[in-house]
């Protein structure tokens, strides 16, 4: 479509738009555009991710003496870290922060 190619936007963009135009006249325009999702964890939290990832669990009382995916997880959550997040969403998060800890490589 020339529009969306003009406006350098998906032709999906377009016909949404002009749907929305269709169904609300002028006040289409006037929506905020989501854009992307929201940001799901804060600069605090990643950073406690990092520092508890490289804290051995035996030093906050665990009985084990490594982490695993799954058990880092699941104490993040216990501890109200924050309120959930997938095993591989934590392994790339540990990834990106190039700490040399036991998880980033496991599971």
């Amino acid at each position: 479509m020339d529009i969306a190619r003009l406006l350098e936007v998906h032709v999906h963009t377009t016909y949404a738009d002009l749907h929305a135009f269709q169904q609300q006249g002028l006040d289409s325009v006037h929506q905020p555009r989501r854009a992307g999702a929201p940001a799901g964890l804060s600069d605090v939290q990643v950073q406690t991710i990092w520092r508890l990832a490289q804290t051995p669990p035996y030093e906050l009382g665990l009985p084990y003496g490594r982490w695993s995916l799954a058990k880092l997880r699941a104490y993040l959550i216990r501890q109200r870290v924050l309120h959930k997040i997938s095993r591989e969403h934590l392994r790339r998060l540990l990834k990106k922060g190039a700490s040399p800890c036991a998880v980033c490589s496991a599971n």
